[in-house]
Parts: C-alpha cells; structure tokens; sequence
C-alpha cells in the first residue's frame, strides 16, 4: 500500500504491524497491539474508556498507560484523545485502502478493474486482527472484511473471466470454493471459466456435485441464476456474459463461525422453527444458561441458508448485536445497532432512521443479544423497526421477557443428562484432559445441575483434578469452580460474575429473600416457601417478590410439579456466600420433620401416590433436616421423624432412612430404649444392607425395652416382613398374627391388614381396598394369587391388577415386585418370553434400590423362573447355587411353587447337575445377577 511520509502505517488484515513515523518496525508489546486492534476495530469512530476497560479487562489507569506508551513508540498523533475517549489518529490503516480499492473497482472498466482488484487483494495477508480473532469485540469487523473480502475475490475472478483469461479464473474459484461450499456465485464464476474453455462436461460435474452437496448438508437446492446457467451450458448455448457484479453490496452478515463445537440444545430447533412465523421471539434463562450460544448457532442456520441461496437473496441478512457493554441510561441503541451492521448514518437521517430505510426493504434477522439490562430500549426499538420493517424478524435473549403483545419466549432450560455430559466431554477435551468415567462424568453433572457455565468452569479444573475430585471440592467449597475460569464474556468468566450481573436487577428485598431461599436443598413447593421463608412477610408482598425472582430467571418453576428451585451451582454461591440465620435453619428443620412424619404415614393411606411423589422430590430437605436435627443435639426432632419409617418398605427412605437413624442414634448415643421408633428405622436399614446381626441386635433391644403399643406393632409387622425374605414362613406368621392383635387393640387397620396378607387369605383384598393404600391393595393380591392352585395361577388376573395398583402407587420398589409377579404369572400361562422380560425388567428395577439383600431376592426369583422353563433348569439350579454359597435361604421358590428346586434339579442329569452347582457356586452377587439377566434375555429373545 502506498505510504505518506510521517504518516504512522498500520496492516490489520493478517498478523499485525505497525511501522512508525520514521517508517522503521515498530514491535509493540500486546497490550497496546490490543489496543490498536480494538480502536481499528471500530473503524475510526472514538471508543470510550468504559468499552475498552470492558474488553481489555484492565483498569482505567492500565488503558492510559498503554496509550501514552504507545505514541511513544510509534507517535505522538498515532492514537488521539477525545472528550469521550480514544479513536485512531493521523494514521494509514491497510482496512480503508482495502476498502478504498473496493469502491473504486464498482466503477472501473473490466481491465482496471481487475488490476485494482488485484491490489486490493494483494493487502489481504490472513485473517483480520488475526492475533485477537477469537476475541468477541473483533467479530463484527473481521467478518464484515471476511465478506467484502470473499465478494471481491469473486469479483476479481469474474473480471479475469471478462477480460479473456478463463484458466486464472477458474484456479482462482477451485481454492474459494473450498472456503465457501455453500456460497452459489463462486461456482457459476468456476463453471462459467471452465465453459469458456471447452470444459463443459467438467462445469455440469461442478453443478451435480453442488446439488447433492446442498441436498446432504442443509436439504435446498441452488439458487434460480445458478439453474439457468447449468441450463445453457447443457444446452451449449452459454455465452461468457457478465455475471452480475456484487462490488457495491453491502455485506448481508457480521455473524462470525461458530466460537467452538455445539453440543445439541432443543430450543435451537424451537426457536428456528418460531421464526418462520413470529416476529419476535425472545429466548430467557439465568445468565450462563447458553442462550448466546444458542442465538449464535441460529444466526450461523440463517447465514447458511443465504450462502445457499447465493446472488438471489442479496437483499437478505442476519446480524449479531451484543448490547452487555451498553448502559440503559445513556447509550442509545441505534448507535449499537448501526455500528454492528456497519452503517454510516445518512446525511439529514437519525441513526434510527438510517437503520430503517436499510433494513425496510430486505428479509433480515437482527439478533439482540443480553437485553436485560436495558429491556425497556431494546423494547421500544424492537416494536419501533417491526412496524416499519416488514421483512425483519429478531431474536432477542434475556434474562427478561420484552412484554409486547407479538413476543414468543422460549425459556432456555438446563441441558439434558447426555447433552451436558457431552458439553462437559467437549470442554475437557478443548482442555487436552480426559477421558473420565462417564459414571463420574454424570454425577458431577447431575450436582451441577447440568447448568452450561458450571460445567465449562468444572471442565477447567480437569488439567489437575478428575471430576470426582472436583464434584468433592464443590459439595465442600462451592466457591472452587471459580477457581477455574473461561474465556468469553466478562460478566461469564465466573459464577460470581454472573450472578453478580443477575443481581445487579434486583432490589435489596428480592435479593434477601432469593438469599434465604438457599436454605432449600432440593425444589420446593409455595407451601413450603411461605412457612419456611415467607413467614414474617405480608403474603402478597411475599408472592410479589416470588415473581420477580421467576421472572429474573433466578427462580425456576416447573409448571408440571407447581414446585421452585434454584440451580445448585447458583444455589451454593449464594449460600457460601453470607451464612443463614439459625432462626430460618431451624425453622426449615422443623418444618421438614413434620412434613416426612406426615409423607411417611400418609403411604398407608389413599394419599399414598402423592405422598411417596412428595416424598421423593424433598428427599434433599429431609436429609438436612435429619442433619440439622443431628448438629443441634435435637433427639427429639429425630424420634418424631422417625415414628413410622420403619413400617415403609419405600423406594424413597427405606434404606437411606436407616442410615439416618443409625448415624442418630450414634450421635446422641442413644439406647433404643430411648428411641424406639429411630432404632427401628435402623434395624430395617441395617437388614436392607446385609448387616443381619446389627438388625437383629437392634431388633431384640427394642422388643425388650418398648412398652408402646405402635412401635411394638411396627416391630412385629418389619420382623414379619423380614422373616419372608429369610424364608421363615413359619416366624412370618407369628409376628403377623401378634401384629393384627395389636392392630385390633389400638384400632390400627394397616397392622389388622398384615395376618390376611402373610396367610394368603382373599379377604385381605377387601381390607386393602378399604384402606385406599394402592401398594397395600397391590401386595393383597399377589398374596391372594399365591393361595390358587399352581394350575390355575396362569388364567388368574390378580398379579396384572396388582402391577397396575403398583405403578398407581408410585413406590419403585412396590413396581419391581408387581413385574416378578406378573411375570411369575406369564410363565405359568405359557407366554414364556414375556415372562422373561418382564422379569428381567424387574430384576433391573431391583438394582436401583442400592440394597444386597433385594439383589439376592432377585436372583431368587430369577432362579424360580427358570426352574419352570424348558431347558433352562442348569440356570436355576447354578443361581441355587451362588444363593447358598453366599448363606442365602431361597424363598421364592418355596412360596411361588414349593418343590421347585427338587423338580429342577431332577430335570438334569448327574453330570449336568455337578456342572451346574459348581459354576454357581463360585459366582459372586454381581455376577449372578449378570448370569441371571442373560438367561433371561435370551429366553425373551427366544
């Protein structure tokens, strides 16, 4: 480029150099190539010392220190101060010669023009700010060049076509076509070159190869000047005739490449699909949800379709606004808009007029990105350019709604399990860490609540530590993920930076009220809230600022369940960040205690479904209520949680819920004679666990030292249960007659229930009906089938109106048991490989519940089955086998079918049988459960 002497020289299209006023290289250090960059960015106009602190991420006094040193190194009028900040000075920059040359090539006549052209291309050395081009502030301007830069190399290749040069200008086309596949000009350029050459045969193969390329990849077909071109050169009536020029237009997009791999989100698909008949749509969610990076991939769908398109859709266009440096108080968003489009406002027009009378004749997408710091402007400005720009749609994201009446909201919600897994993978890799065990991968994720900026600032940490490591750090010290950080957006380098950007919206009560909310471990319902927090708040005060702190995003509500949550990772920032008082600690404790008493007697009612779904979504707030309880020397608080848990053979609590009782009782160094019912919790737990003596133990403490009629009722009903599973038919009766008594004597029907139910009467049937407790009813009819004559077991409905009385129910567990039942059934009736499967579904189901003692149950009854199917007796009699090398009596056989075993075994020869026994007799518990799903599935499969 032609240099004037004294005259700083800048070169920011490719690496970046600066020569100064001598005319010598000048080697800058970073920050003020940077700050160069950043003032050549923005095409001559002034940069305010606010925008640039934003960018750089420096102070003020680090941006005047760079400048000064700056013009002394390559001159004082290099870079010139204005009221309102810094702007270039007296400078030659290689983007306005570029630019220049552009302009002055629309008027030339062939020859010049493909000479100026050539020069103007000649200054193009690489990307753009080629150093900071990953850097968001350097988007619009890099890919506003990247265009005029693409629009002239086809240029200049169609004026060597002219000019009678058809070889340069097809070898110019082959290298851009590769750079653009879905661009149509550059190939009419190339099969327009290679037609002028007699290569007719070669340019149709350029347009079968670009139909079935748009076909595959984005499902459209080439534009109609590309169908009349491939038309005349199959035809052999094509002429080099001019293409039309595309000097003068303005570039259709400032949206750059996607920033890195896009892991799939839904509400990208939801939102495209919105936009192909609303006007307005707005994507919301709390900030790090990944609704930039969602309205960035959706720009990128848009840009491809015109690329697509090709010269047809030149009125077309998408553009990229980021409005999170700008103030709601003084920036006037035209100005935003303008510059990110790159319009110069027009002489006697506004700024807002200049962007309508551009915008008012095409199709266009305006993206407004982070509006909600100015929401009431990007409001007014929106309806301002819809009514009078009919081609334009926006797409706007915020962590509020616009509120106008044409406006369609997506809520951008937390990734899906696998999404957030693979995001998480992507990072790590991005890392040069991993891989990990996807098991750890999943919890982590699941802690993290499968929140996008969370799992970016965990993959961070993976350099040093697995993501076990990190989950541990987390749940310890919150704080640690911000240990880490990522790149892009200042206000989302961190979780505190971005909650400090949703916060900043807030009044000081919705912020106190969103702080007193973390005491909330897991969602909660309106109920709950209003006890626990809004007791010392009027109502409609409360409810008022309830929706605030929805509408921020900083409260989430399933409308599915009615209950709250906030994102754990949001959660346990604000939670570390200032301590809860004691008062709404104990308040929140107290409150769970009674609601799980409640929950817990409420599953032997008609309230069962909604007690065991209530239950089991507050899991979370139970646990720090049993901690609190715990921490603050409360035995009190426990022993009334604990009244009926013992009782609930529940998916929910029923083994976790012994846990707790044991770390209580060991807490508070508590004798079971102190308290009965938390000791009882414990032995049930204890037997779920294989802890068989420490159960036992437990049990005989509080049968010799408990007088009250409940908790000895509940003693002989759990012992009862146990005695099934044991195979002690004989003690399951004892205790269950004892129980009944019990029941009769204090008018408790569930303990009336249990004899009906261990002796296999059909009455127990009307009992449990009366209870309205859909398990109760369920469990009273498998009993009742097992009292049919084997022969007629198969024809019975009972086991098929129990599963569904189970699943009513709600309880996994109960579930599990309905399905071996019902298959139990199956078989018997000769539909053998439904049988299967459905046992195998309920083996599978049995593995959830995280207990030995239902693992071996499971095998039990698989070997049951098996006994009963044609050829499949060795199986029964190996899973016989790893029961009782593992000190295992087998139940299940003796109550579906007594005499199963011998039949089985009767079934095989002496060789077979020795075979069998002794490949059981080495399987551990996970591999007889594997041996027994695999007989089952090939059985199913059979």
């Amino acid at each position: 480029m032609p240099v004037r002497p004294g005259r700083v020289v800048i070169r920011m299209l490719g690496p970046i150099e600066v020569r100064s006023e001598s005319g010598s290289a000048a080697t800058l250090p970073r920050a003020q190539r940077r700050i160069i960059a950043v003032l050549a960015a923005e095409e001559g106009g002034v940069v305010s010392l606010d925008r640039l602190m934003d960018v750089l991420h420096v102070s003020k006094a680090a941006i005047q220190t760079a400048v000064s040193r700056t013009r002394d190194s390559i001159g004082v009028d290099s870079i010139a101060t204005r009221p309102d900040g810094y702007a270039l000075g007296e400078v030659d920059l290689d983007v306005d010669r570029f630019c220049e040359l552009i302009q002055r090539a629309a008027g030339a006549q062939t020859l010049d023009r493909e000479i100026i052209l050539g020069e103007a291309l000649a200054l193009w050395r690489g990307e753009p700010f080629a150093e900071f081009i990953h850097e968001d502030w350097t988007r619009p301007a890099a890919v506003r060049l990247g265009e005029i830069h693409s629009t002239a190399t086809e240029d200049h290749a169609k004026a060597l076509l002219d000019a009678g040069r058809p070889r340069e200008s097809a070898a110019a086309m082959r290298a851009h076509v590769e750079r653009h596949p879905l661009r149509d000009r550059p190939r009419e350029i190339l099969m327009s070159a290679l037609s002028a050459q007699g290569r007719s045969t070669e340019a149709l193969r350029v347009a079968r190869d670009y139909r079935r390329y748009l076909d595959e990849t984005v499902g459209t077909t080439p534009s109609a000047t590309f169908d009349h071109l491939e038309r005349s050169i199959a035809s052999g009536t094509h002429t080099a005739a001019p293409l039309p020029s595309q000097s003068t237009r303005i570039s259709t997009t400032n949206v750059g490449p996607e920033p890195n791999r896009l892991v799939d989100r839904p509400e990208i698909d939801q939102v495209v699909e919105l936009l192909a008949s609303a006007r307005l749509v707005t994507m919301v969610g709390p900030g790090g949800i990944g609704k930039s990076r969602c309205a960035i991939a959706i720009a990128r769908r848009f840009v491809e379709r015109l690329d697509a398109a090709g010269p047809s859709h030149r009125t077309s266009g998408v553009w990229f606004v980021d409005l999170a440096s700008t103030d709601d108080r003084s920036t006037d968003l035209t100005v935003v808009v303008s510059e990110a489009i790159g319009l110069r406002r027009q002489a006697g027009l506004t700024r807002g007029e200049t962007i309508v009378q551009f915008l008012q004749d095409r199709s266009t997408l305006l993206v407004l990105d982070n509006c909600e710091h100015v929401i009431a402007s990007a409001r007014d400005l929106s309806s301002a350019l819809l009514d009078q720009c009919p081609g334009l749609v926006i797409l706007a994201t915020s962590r509020l709604r616009m509120r106008t009446s044409t406006e369609r909201v997506v809520d951008v919600a937390p990734m899906a399990p696998e999404s957030a897994a693979e995001l998480f993978e992507a990072r790590v890799a991005e890392c040069g860490a991993g891989p990990f065990q996807r098991t750890d991968v999943a919890a982590l994720c699941e802690q993290l609540d499968n929140y996008p900026l969370a799992l970016e600032l965990a993959a961070g940490g993976t350099r040093v530590l697995s993501p076990a490591e990190i989950l541990a750090r987390f749940v310890a010290h919150p704080a640690s993920l911000d240990s880490n950080t990522v790149d892009g957006p200042s206000r989302h380098t961190s979780l505190a930076t971005a909650l400090e950007w949703s916060l900043a919206q807030l009044g000081p009560e919705a912020t106190s009220i969103l702080h007193s909310m973390t005491v909330f471990r897991g969602a909660f319902d309106l109920a709950s809230a209003l006890a626990v927090v809004g007791s010392d708040v009027e109502t409609e005060v409360f409810l008022g600022l309830l929706e605030t702190l929805v509408e921020h995003h900083l409260l989430r509500r399933d409308h599915a369940t009615a209950r709250f949550r906030i994102l754990e990772p949001i959660r346990q920032h604000l939670a570390s960040a200032a301590p809860l008082t004691a008062e709404l600690e104990e308040r929140h404790a107290r409150y769970f205690a009674a609601f799980t008493r409640r929950a817990v007697r409420d599953k032997f009612t008609e309230a069962e479904a909604a007690a065991s779904r209530a239950l089991r979504r507050s899991l979370p707030d139970v646990r720090a209520a049993v901690q609190w309880a715990i921490a603050n020397q409360d035995p009190t608080l426990v022993e009334f949680m604990m009244e009926r848990m013992a009782m609930t053979v529940s998916a929910e609590v029923f083994i976790e819920g012994g846990e707790w009782a044991e770390r209580a009782l060991a807490a508070f160094e508590a004798d079971a004679a102190e308290m009965p019912a938390t000791a009882l919790a414990a032995a049930v737990g204890c037997f779920w666990l294989e802890r068989f003596e420490e159960s036992e133990r437990l049990f005989d403490r509080v049968a010799t030292t408990t007088t009250g009629p409940l908790q000895l009722g509940i003693l002989e009903m759990v012992q009862g249960f146990v005695a099934i599973f044991s195979g002690d038919f004989a003690r399951a009766a004892q205790c269950a007659r004892r129980c009944g008594e019990i029941g009769r004597t204090i008018g408790e029907p569930i303990f009336e229930l249990q004899p009906l139910i261990t002796e296999m009467d059909p009455a127990a049937i009307e009992v449990a009906d009366r209870l309205g407790s859909p398990s109760r009813s369920a469990v009273a009819r498998w009993f009742a089938w097992l009292s049919l004559d084997v022969n007629l077991r198969g024809q019975s409905r009972l086991p098929d109106e129990g599963v569904a009385l189970a699943f009513e129910s709600g309880d996994p567990y109960v579930i599990a048991q309905g399905l071996s039942f019902l298959a139990s059934r199956l078989l018997r009736s000769g539909d053998t490989a439904q049988g299967a499967g459905e046992l195998a579904n309920a083996v599978e189901r049995m593995l959830r519940l995280r207990s030995p003692t239902l693992v071996w149950a499971a095998v039990d009854q698989s070997a049951s089955a098996l006994a009963i199917i044609d050829g499949q007796q060795d199986g029964a009699v190996t899973l016989w086998s790893a029961l009782e090398g593992a000190g295992r009596a087998s139940a299940a056989q003796t109550y579906m079918v007594p005499g199963t075993v011998e039949a089985a075994r009767a079934a095989l020869s002496s060789t077979e049988l020795e075979m069998a026994t002794l490949a059981g007799s080495v399987l551990s518990m996970d591999a007889a459960v594997a041996f027994a799903l695999e007989r089952l599935d090939q059985v199913a499969k059979s």
